[in-house]
């Protein structure tokens, strides 16, 4: 493990530098992983997984996103100490990536296959799950085919977000929605009634025939109205009481004074 990080102490002079030693320890079940964001001649994100006591590194281009739609390159490099994880400072001018550091992710992560994470680095395909702040979910490293006069031949790393729940983005693993039916195209009149009649957009999106007479306006609500209340039935008038009903109340010799139509006591006239 010594001999990984040769390339990392040769790079830097450790009395100038705020930057950790180059030392090494036994990784654990847990493996971390830290992303920093490095302020140094060009900003870019340094991504960190950890992996037999080092941190194998790639410097991301620009800020690594959890859009699986949106792809980054990533330019392997130099492993680093298992302390870089925890650093953040800045590098004097002068030293070997001198700019600001600071820790803009972290947290842990764990390789599909944990059996087979150093053929898969050679192989140039490495699958994981990251649990961090904010980067969450699968991921992919894809080592790129080398490309003719290449600065860093057999370097160049895609870091591919997978489309699962904790993606974001148009290509982002989410329930479609239904498709609704298509409203036919309508008219807009004052108020915001629609008009209804046969000549317009609206009429003939609806099927009504162009000859019907023009009907356009604004639409009034009309009143809702209440059914009427049935009328009571008259009730029947009752007859002129009879003399004999009249003889049972009013004592004969009396006479009826007020009604003309009284016919009075029997044998009597009602004058």
């Amino acid at each position: 493990m010594a001999r990984a990080l040769e390339a990392y102490r040769a790079k830097r002079d450790f009395a100038r530098t705020p930057e950790p030693g180059a030392a090494t320890r036994r990784s654990g079940k847990q493996l971390t992983f830290v992303v920093q964001k490095h302020a140094a001649r060009r900003l870019h994100y340094d991504l960190r997984l950890e992996w037999r006591g080092v941190l194998k590194s790639w410097a991301v281009t620009s800020e690594p996103l959890q859009d699986p739609a949106i792809k980054r390159l990533a330019v392997e490099v130099e492993d680093h100490p298992f302390r870089y994880g925890t650093f953040a400072g800045t590098i004097p001018q002068g030293q070997y990536g001198a700019g600001t550091v600071e820790i803009w992710d972290h947290g842990v992560w764990a390789p599909v296959n944990r059996q087979t994470v150093d053929e898969d680095l050679a192989a140039g395909h490495l699958k994981f799950v990251l649990l961090g702040q904010r980067m969450r979910g699968g991921f992919a490293l894809i080592r790129m085919k080398p490309k003719p006069n290449e600065r860093n031949p057999g370097r160049n790393w895609l870091p591919l977000k997978e489309g699962d729940a904790e993606a974001v983005g148009g290509a982002a693993t989410s329930p479609k929605p239904r498709p609704e039916a298509a409203s036919p195209p309508s008219s807009r009149r004052r108020g915001g009634a629609s008009c209804r009649c046969g000549q317009c957009a609206e009429g003939h999106a609806s099927g009504r025939p162009a000859s019907q007479p023009a009907r356009c306006g604004p639409r009034v609500p009309q009143r809702s109205r209440r059914p009427a209340a049935p009328i009571p039935a008259k009730r029947a008038s009752k007859p002129p009481p009879t003399a004999a009903q009249f003889t049972a109340v009013v004592p004969l010799g009396w006479r009826c004074a007020r009604s003309p139509r009284c016919p009075g006591p029997p044998g009597s006239a009602n004058r």
